[in-house]
């Protein structure tokens, strides 16, 4: 039993590692989008709103990918430190289907409904 929480853990810390890269890639495609503006607004109205409509779900994309990339980051941490796997908030055991569908989770079930 020990020997497939292993497994299935390295497989979600291989997991992690790959959504770390994806994520810095798409963080990285939208900061070149978001950050690269130095032309004018365009002069009709109609277009300025929707540029920046555009501008901001391009801040919102990147503010949710660095909390992603935060959550991921500290939970590849937690793998390193052998804490991977054990709720930060009571200690216990996080199961391996939670892992599965969220592997950068650092609480329980029953914690992350309490939050």
């Amino acid at each position: 039993m020990s020997e497939l929480i292993n497994e299935q853990y390295e497989t979600n810390y291989q997991d992690l590692l790959k959504l770390q890269a994806e994520l810095a890639e798409r963080l990285h495609a939208i900061e070149k989008d978001l950050f690269r503006r130095t032309e004018a607004l365009s002069p009709k109205y109609a277009e300025q709103a929707t540029e920046m409509e555009n501008a901001e779900v391009l801040q919102e994309l990147y503010d949710e990918g660095r909390e992603e990339l935060a959550l991921v980051k500290a939970a590849l941490e937690r793998y390193q430190a052998n804490k991977y796997g054990i709720c930060q908030h009571c200690g216990a055991k996080i199961s391996a289907e939670r892992l599965q569908a969220v592997p950068y989770t650092d609480r329980c079930r029953i914690c992350a409904n309490d939050q």
